[in-house]
Parts: C-alpha cells; sequence; structure tokens
C-alpha cells in the first residue's frame, strides 16, 4: 500500500516484475542482478524508495548487514542522479552535464563495492559510455543495447 500510495494510482502495473528468478539473482556469496539494462532502469527507483523507507528495519541485523544496506542506500541515489542526466531531453550534453554523470556514477561504484557488490567489465564499459556522451551526446538516445549478453550482469 506504501509503494502505491509514493508511486500512484498505476504503481501496481508499473511495479510488476515478470519472470524474476533465484537465479537472476545470483548466490549469497555472489550476489547479482542478471537483467537487462531496461529491466535494471525499471528497478532503481523501487529499490532506492524501498531501501530509502525500511532502512530502519536493518537496526535489528548484524553491524554488517546494516553497514551494506546504507552503502546500498547511497549507491541507489548515486545511481538515481546518473539517471537523472541520462532522463534530459538533450541529445547534445553539455560538459557539466557529462561531469554530474560522471560524478554520480563514480559515487555508485564506490558505495557498490563498500556494499560488497562485485565490479564487472559492464561498469568499466559505462564510464566509456559517460566519457563520450560529451561527444556523442546523451546515450539513452542512441544506445541500442546491442552488447547485453556481454553485459549481463549488474
Amino acid at each position: 500500500q506504501g509503494c502505491r500510495n509514493h508511486f500512484g494510482p498505476d504503481a501496481e502495473a508499473d511495479l510488476q516484475v515478470w519472470n524474476l528468478t533465484l537465479g537472476m539473482l545470483g548466490t549469497e556469496d555472489h550476489p547479482s542482478l542478471g537483467a537487462k539494462a531496461a529491466e535494471s532502469h525499471g528497478l532503481l527507483e523501487l529499490v532506492h524508495w524501498l531501501f530509502g523507507n525500511h532502512l530502519e528495519r536493518f537496526d535489528n541485523l548484524t553491524f554488517e548487514k546494516k553497514r551494506k544496506g546504507k552503502f546500498l542506500l547511497e549507491a541507489a541515489k548515486a545511481a538515481m542522479g546518473l539517471d537523472d542526466v541520462f532522463q534530459a531531453e538533450h541529445r547534445k550534453m553539455t560538459r557539466s552535464q557529462v561531469q554530474t554523470a560522471f560524478n554520480s556514477y563514480v559515487r555508485f561504484l564506490s558505495f557498490y563495492a563498500k556494499a560488497g557488490g562485485n565490479i564487472t567489465p559492464k561498469c568499466h564499459f559505462m564510464l566509456h559510455l559517460i566519457q563520450r556522451s560529451l561527444f556523442k551526446g546523451n546515450p539513452r538516445l542512441y544506445t541500442t543495447y546491442r552488447d547485453e549478453s556481454f553485459n549481463g550482469l549488474l
């Protein structure tokens, strides 16, 4: 109910996750989300909202799990900042927008790694995508996800 109040009356349709399997979530030793970019993008706002509104539930867990929860919330905030830059309707990105995107992504990587996240080739690829956006423009408007099989893990 709280989620529906936050996201609006159509939240149920917008927030449904189809065909999510345990295999897509990795293992306890190697947690990951095996999803394509569009699927991951759709989950970002939900994860940000869940951690932001329920972090106090981590108080009853071990110190390490509570710490990971805080780091993951900060990583989600940084990812939302990157998403805000890419959601701009501008094809051409200014130097300031590219720098903001780069800073947000580096902040995301930092907190993600502190939370125990695995830095994959996709993470490195994303740095180059942001760097090239000054010359190629907003990647949201031209990336084709042709390389999804190579970048399948988040």
